[in-house]
């Protein structure tokens, strides 16, 4: 078994919830790409989804953020974090859930979303 401190990965990877509960088994941090659909809960504990909660921001909540020098120069996103839970699967003891929510500048409609714990 090779040690790591974090796991990274895409959409294809992130509907799973096996992975998810054996990074949670082993209280690695991770952020992984989610579709759209994945079954999440929000802070009230209701039932939502990520582009739900993507349709519910508001205009204010968004920060923009640099990911840093492109072929095309800087490559700035608008970037928001939201507290979930990830539907029928706890975090790690003194992990959360939480939903990175990131829009591209030029065209806002083209989002990315990422549910990751953090201590």
């Amino acid at each position: 078994e090779v040690p790591f401190g974090y796991f990274a990965a895409d959409s294809g990877y992130g509907r799973d919830p096996r992975l998810r509960a054996r990074l949670h088994d082993r209280a690695v941090r991770y952020v992984m790409a989610v579709p759209v659909d994945l079954p999440l809960l929000d802070a009230r504990v209701r039932p939502t989804r990520p582009d739900r909660v993507l349709a519910g921001l508001d205009r204010t909540v968004w920060e923009r953020r640099s990911c840093g020098q492109g072929t095309k120069g800087e490559r700035d996103y608008d970037q928001t974090a939201v507290a979930v839970h990830v539907k029928d699967q706890p975090p790690s003891d003194g992990f959360t859930h939480t939903l990175l929510v990131r829009r591209s500048v030029s065209t806002p409609t083209e989002t990315g979303v990422l549910p990751r714990p953090h201590t």
